[in-house]
C-alpha cells in the first residue's frame, strides 16, 4: 500500500489527477483456518478389571500385542470455531477380544464400544503463538463386555456378558502452542462423570506442519473409567502412543 501511495503521489502532478479519482483498496481477508479434522490411531495398553456378576477378569494380564487382540477400530476428532466460541468432537470405535491361561484356568474377555464426545468450546487465550480453550459438554459410552472362565471344576466356569450405555458430563481445556513455523505442541485434558463414577482423558503431543493445511502429530494419551451398574463393573485405564494426520480448513 505504501508503494501505491508513493507511486500515486509521483503520478498525480504529471497527470493532473485528484485523490478522489482513486478507488479505495479492499482489505485482505483473514485466511487463518477455522476448523480441523484429524484421523488418528491409538496403540493402547490396558490395566484394570472388567467384572460381570461373580466373574472378574484382569484385562491387563495377557493382553500382549494390541494387534493380537484388536478386531476393529475407527478414531477421529475435529473442531470448528465461530469467533470465540466453537465446537469440538471425538469419536472412538473399538472391538477387542483376548484370552489367557493362568494356573490351568483359562480367562477370556471381549470389549466392543463406541465413545463419542461432543462439546462447546470458548477461547480463553488467542495469542500469536498459540491458544487455550475451555471445554464443556458430554461423552456418550456404548459398551458391550463379556467374560469367560474355564478350568475351575465348575465353580466359576461359564460366560457372562452385559451391554451398557450412558452419558457423562465432561469439562476441561484444549490448547496449542507453536514452537516454530513448522512445529507445535498440542494437548487436551478432560474429566467428568454422571453415568459413571468418574472418567478422565488426557492427551499431549508434538506436531509438524507438512503443508499450510496438513499436519502430522505424535503423542501419548491416557483414559480412565470407573463404572458400576448392577452386576457390571468396568474399572480400567487405557494408555499408549497416538499418531494422527490433521486437515485444517
Amino acid at each position: 500500500m505504501c508503494c501505491a501511495l508513493v507511486a500515486a503521489s509521483l503520478c498525480l502532478p504529471l497527470a493532473g489527477a485528484h485523490a478522489a479519482d482513486f478507488e479505495p483498496l479492499v482489505p485482505v481477508q483473514d485466511t487463518a483456518y477455522k476448523g480441523s479434522l484429524t484421523l488418528y490411531g491409538w496403540y493402547t495398553f490396558f490395566d484394570g478389571d472388567i467384572g460381570i456378576g461373580n466373574r472378574t477378569i484382569d484385562v491387563g494380564e495377557g493382553s500382549g500385542d494390541l494387534f493380537d487382540i484388536l478386531d476393529g477400530f475407527f478414531m477421529a476428532k475435529g473442531d470448528y470455531r465461530f469467533g470465540d466460541f466453537g465446537v469440538y468432537g471425538d469419536l472412538i470405535y473399538v472391538d477387542l477380544s483376548n484370552d489367557y491361561t493362568r494356573t490351568l484356568v483359562t480367562y477370556g474377555w471381549g470389549f466392543e464400544g463406541t465413545i463419542f464426545t461432543g462439546t462447546v468450546t470458548y477461547q480463553l487465550i488467542d495469542g500469536q503463538n498459540g491458544w487455550l480453550q475451555a471445554v464443556a459438554g458430554a461423552r456418550y459410552w456404548g459398551l458391550e463386555a463379556d467374560v469367560s472362565i474355564a478350568g475351575t471344576g465348575g465353580v466359576l466356569d461359564g460366560t457372562a456378558s452385559r451391554s451398557r450405555d450412558w452419558v457423562d458430563f465432561v469439562g476441561g481445556v484444549r490448547g496449542k502452542y507453536d514452537l516454530s513455523s513448522a512445529m507445535f505442541l498440542e494437548g487436551t485434558a478432560l474429566a467428568g462423570g454422571g453415568g459413571s463414577e468418574f472418567m478422565w482423558d488426557i492427551y499431549g503431543g508434538l506436531g509438524y506442519n507438512l503443508t499450510e493445511n496438513f499436519s502430522a502429530s505424535l503423542g501419548y494419551r491416557g483414559m480412565g473409567l470407573d463404572y458400576k451398574s448392577g452386576s457390571a463393573v468396568i474399572d480400567v485405564i487405557m494408555h499408549g502412543p497416538v499418531a494422527g494426520l490433521t486437515l485444517r480448513f
